[in-house]
């Protein structure tokens, strides 16, 4: 269904319902009811009018656009009767959607995009363990380290020091 077929097909929808109860209110005069029952059995015969509208809007699939937008006019209309409870939201957003950004930006420069080495997937990090007191690692010593170099499981090896 296209947006702007909506109110025609909402007409269409409520001529529709109508012609289904006045057939029907005029079956039961048939049957012999007065005008008045008649008019009350067929709305028992057809149904919650009301009800019937609404799961019909929700099988034409927009039915969640418009609540949502309900929701927006409802908050814009009551932003509009407090301001500054509005500046403040406003605000509270801008700052939490600022915050997001620059955390995203730091981890992403930091931690998600690859080191500016070829193959860096295949760069490891090497630490001895320690465990006296439980698990700990360690920098590798300078033996472990020529070990570590004379090894075919690496393809390079390299070290740094922080002290001396």
């Amino acid at each position: 269904m296209r947006w702007w077929q909506i109110r025609k097909r909402d007409a269409d929808l409520e001529r529709e319902l109508r012609s289904d109860l006045e057939l029907e209110e005029e079956e039961q005069r048939e049957r012999g009811l007065p005008a008045e029952e008649a008019q009350y059995a067929a709305r028992r015969a057809v149904g919650n009018v009301t009800l019937i509208k609404e799961q019909t809007r929700e099988t034409w699939g927009w039915a969640p656009f418009e609540r949502r937008w309900q929701d927006v006019r409802y908050a814009l209309r009551q932003f509009g009767k407090k301001p500054g409870f509005a500046l403040a939201c406003i605000v509270t957003l801008a700052f939490g959607i600022g915050a997001t950004t620059t955390i995203y930006s730091i981890m992403d420069a930091l931690l998600l995009r690859p080191l500016p080495y070829p193959n860096s997937p295949r760069v490891v990090q090497v630490w001895g363990t320690f465990t006296p007191r439980g698990m700990m690692e360690i920098p590798a010593s300078e033996p472990e380290f020529l070990d570590y170099r004379q090894s075919r499981s690496f393809a390079h090896f390299a070290g740094f020091s922080t002290g001396r």
